[in-house]
């Protein structure tokens, strides 16, 4: 009976999971300048989440196995509206670093959108919407000062 019980409980959660997941993020991020650190890749929900760096999900990736500037990954997630960012951290302190004018000294980009200037995009300008069952392609272009 308990087996019976343990056997009906992982197909309904197994089930469950695909039906919450079924959305695939196609992320492809150029233009990362060398090996040294990780990638910070970070989703917000909003522009409020976004101001206030609160992340509804976030993943780190040593870079010493990159090769030619480049990095590729599928995420699954929920339906909905969102914007990724990616943030360089060379040196692993999980931050953004900046030089004495306040001009980031690690890389950084974001979904869909190549950002000019030093002053933090709002959220419009990358986000993306990802419906049901859909596979969605973001192209991520690192920048640099």
């Amino acid at each position: 009976m308990k087996t019976r019980f343990k056997l009906v409980l992982m197909v309904l959660l197994s089930g469950c999971s695909g039906m919450i997941c079924a959305q695939t993020l196609d992320v492809h991020i150029s233009n990362i300048r060398n090996t040294k650190g990780q990638l910070c890749l970070a989703i917000f929900a909003n522009e409020g989440d976004f101001k206030d760096e609160k992340t509804c999900w976030v993943m780190k990736c040593d870079k010493k196995d990159f090769k030619n500037g480049e990095f590729h990954i599928k995420i699954e997630f929920r339906p909905g509206t969102f914007g990724m960012s990616v943030l360089d951290d060379e040196n692993y302190n999980g931050k953004m670093d900046y030089n004495l004018f306040g001009i980031p000294r690690e890389g950084f980009g974001f979904s869909n959108y190549f950002h000019r200037g030093i002053l933090k995009p709002v959220f419009d300008d990358f986000k993306f919407d990802i419906q049901k069952n859909e596979s969605k392609k973001l192209f991520v272009k690192m920048i640099y000062f």
